[in-house]
């Protein structure tokens, strides 16, 4: 798959959009694709970004190559848009977390025989629904009375979906991210208690669109096992890539429906948003271990869900 800029073609995950100004030094320039970039890209003022690429800078393309962020691409199911591993990425001591560990998801309403089947054959053997209770009353989990899945309700409030799009809804979800780690610690320990007592087999969460409440429970996850912050906040970012064309869906209903027009936030996975929640994090407890602690979860509780992550533990 490619993207067109002007006459070059670029391979997506390398550049979607460019935006940046020259400084003293360089053209600083922010590239966003399917994922998280940043990256500083040094050539003459005036010399044309197109020609740098296209005639073989090859220093220039090697930075961007190296610093190209790969993102799960979502399984391939009838039912929903967002579903991921969350195995394959960098992590501590060298290692990269395990696949068949976790998965992270939208909603499982939709999913068909054939997709709760490739599921099952995939090793989910636990799932734990973040919607409210609204939510899972329109619109069951199929996995929710699957025999051999072992299905948990843990509402949360996104401010959004959880509320039925209706009310106040939020400008930034970075505020509302704050609000979940700040209000709902005791959520958080009992889904990495849930978390530990599956290890032996995958263990889905997932919400509405995959994307909030899932969100920052893949955000601790993936820092659990030292995954970097740039890497946490590209697999954030591409669900709004993947929920495209559910939430024009959404937008249009709403707007139809009610004559609302909600914040470009609630259908956004801008980086910043989750970029917020870091920053609050390492403000306030330092680590996703120190949160989860202060939270109320077991130390060895948290010790098994790394494990899951990255096998055995790091010397």
């Amino acid at each position: 798959v490619y993207y067109q800029f002007s006459d070059l073609k670029v391979p997506v995950g390398f550049i979607s959009a460019i935006h940046g100004k020259f400084c003293d030094t360089c053209n600083r320039v922010r590239l966003t694709a399917e994922g998280y970039l940043k990256l500083c890209l040094c050539y003459d003022e005036g010399e044309d970004l197109r020609r740098v690429l296209r005639e073989g800078e090859k220093e220039n393309l090697r930075t961007i190559m190296e610093q190209t962020i790969c993102v799960n691409a979502p399984l391939v199911l009838a039912g929903t848009r967002n579903t991921r591993e969350l195995g394959g990425y960098p992590a501590a001591c060298g290692r990269k977390t395990r696949r068949h560990a976790f998965l992270r998801s939208d909603g499982l309403s939709g999913l068909t025989d054939k997709d709760v089947q490739m599921l099952l054959d995939y090793g989910v053997c636990c799932v734990v629904d973040l919607r409210s209770e609204s939510e899972t009353a329109a619109a069951p989990s199929r996995l929710a009375d699957v025999p051999g899945v072992d299905y948990y309700s843990i509402p949360m409030l996104d401010e959004t979906a959880s509320q039925g799009f209706t009310g106040g809804m939020p400008e930034r979800m970075g505020d509302v991210y704050v609000k979940l780690l700040s209000g709902r610690g005791d959520a958080f320990a009992r889904i990495i208690r849930i978390f530990a007592q599956h290890s032996g087999g995958t263990v889905l969460f997932n919400c509405t669109a995959g994307k909030d409440r899932t969100g920052v429970t893949a955000m601790l996850l993936l820092l659990l096992a030292g995954v970097p912050c740039e890497i946490v906040v590209a697999d954030y970012s591409v669900s709004e890539a993947n929920m495209q064309e559910i939430f024009k869906q959404q937008k249009a209903w709403l707007e139809k429906t009610f004559g609302v027009t909600p914040p470009d936030a609630v259908f956004s996975s801008a980086p910043e948003e989750l970029e917020t929640a870091l920053a609050y994090l390492a403000e306030h407890y330092g680590t996703a271990e120190s949160y989860l602690l202060q939270a109320g979860a077991a130390a060895q509780d948290i010790a098994v869900v790394r494990g899951m992550l990255l096998g055995e533990a790091c010397a």
